[in-house]
């Protein structure tokens, strides 16, 4: 049987506001850090595109803000997560460890074997599509729950 899925659309191109808006993100970075809070330069600008966006902006600048402020509009559209300080960061580009484990997932070492080079990046591709689908779906569910 044949499976029909969604084509996989081209992401928009998304502005590196790391290197845009390197200075507002350096300082989102060390308010949240002196808040007692670990974030990324990615992921606070992810954050602050989000809170800009609801304010129908593509970036507000965080210059005159109160550090106050400024961690409000960073923890709205954040999920904080408890961690033990062994436990590595996320790498950049990755919003969780999720993300990462679907982008580095392999086949098995059984699967892997009978395969040619062609077959084998078809199937991993495929592979990461369905765990892509599974984690959208888990988050969506999510998102219905917390409504």
């Amino acid at each position: 049987m044949k499976k029909l899925r969604v084509a996989p659309l081209p992401e928009p191109a998304t502005p590196d506001y790391t290197v845009e808006f390197s200075e507002d993100v350096a300082c989102l970075v060390a308010v949240a850090g002196a808040a007692g809070y670990g974030v990324s330069p990615d992921v606070a600008a992810r954050l602050w595109a989000l809170y800009s966006e609801g304010l129908c902006a593509s970036w507000l600048s965080v210059a005159n803000w109160s550090d106050e402020a400024v961690l409000e509009c960073l923890l709205k559209y954040a999920v904080i997560v408890d961690t033990d300080d062994g436990v590595p960061e996320v790498p950049d580009g990755y919003q969780s460890w999720l993300d990462y484990a679907v982008d580095a997932m392999t086949l098995p070492v059984s699967e892997f074997s009978t395969l040619n080079d062609v077959q084998r990046e078809a199937a991993t591709a495929a592979l990461r599509e369905a765990a892509r689908e599974e984690l959208d779906k888990l988050r969506r569910l999510a998102g219905r729950a917390s409504s």
